[in-house]
């Protein structure tokens, strides 16, 4: 007599015969779609904080080169 193997348990703790959409339905996925859009939009608008500002402007004051590294020449 054959005895039915248990299935293996994921690391993830899902079950390995579930679809993978089971959880949502095309309503919810719309409108969780919906949300994200609607924030990442919000996001792109937002202006730039001024330490980000101040961290860019001070890339192009460099020449390039490393400031009292091992590399740097004296």
């Amino acid at each position: 007599m054959d005895k039915a193997k248990p299935a293996e348990a994921r690391a993830d703790g899902l079950d390995a015969k579930a679809p993978a959409d089971a959880g949502l339905d095309a309503k919810a996925m719309e409108a969780i779609g919906k949300a994200l859009r609607a924030h990442y939009d919000d996001l792109v608008k937002a202006p730039l904080p001024e330490r980000f500002r101040q961290l860019i402007a001070s890339l192009g004051d460099d020449d390039g080169a490393p400031e009292g590294g091992a590399n740097a020449s004296g």
